[in-house]
């Protein structure tokens, strides 16, 4: 799916930055190491973490369709996108992937499950501070992120 949208993308000031790139890979990528092999504790019913999981797949879908060919895996100063949940928060696209970490996680619990979500995670808040570098320099982008306070979780953060 991401590289079907990539491929449609529109040009735009990408970044350069290895780091930015390497975070971008990383981001998109990490949370793939999860394990559904010894996790025999359930937080959750299947039912509920399917659920969770699939708005947190909507979500994803939803923010990467109004994107459209703004999309791109690594930063990029394209047209500002301010309808559909990006009337909400920043980064909706991100916190989609979380609700379908965490809807994983509570089916699927083991200390490698935490310990690669987390490290998910920890690289998906390096990637939006590095996003939000490169955005800040869009005027059209400061206006919008005035109006748009929450980054990826209303009223957290």
């Amino acid at each position: 799916m991401d590289l079907f949208f990539t491929l449609l993308r529109s040009p735009g000031n990408m970044s350069h930055n290895t780091t930015d790139w390497i975070l971008a890979i990383l981001g998109t990528y990490a949370a793939q190491i999860v394990s559904t092999h010894g996790s025999d504790t359930h937080f959750a019913s299947v039912t509920f973490c399917f659920i969770l999981s699939f708005i947190g797949i909507f979500v994803s879908l939803s923010a990467k369709i109004c994107l459209g060919r703004s999309f791109a895996i690594v930063a990029a100063i394209r047209i500002v996108k301010t309808y559909g949940p990006y009337r909400i928060i920043r980064h909706p696209m991100y916190a989609g992937y979380m609700l379908t970490s965490i809807g994983f996680l509570l089916y699927n619990f083991s200390l490698w499950n935490i310990c690669a979500i987390s490290c998910a995670w920890s690289v998906q808040i390096l990637r939006i501070r590095a996003e939000e570098k490169i955005l800040s320099t869009d005027p059209q982008w400061l206006l919008w992120s005035k109006q748009v306070r929450w980054k990826l979780l209303p009223f957290l953060y």
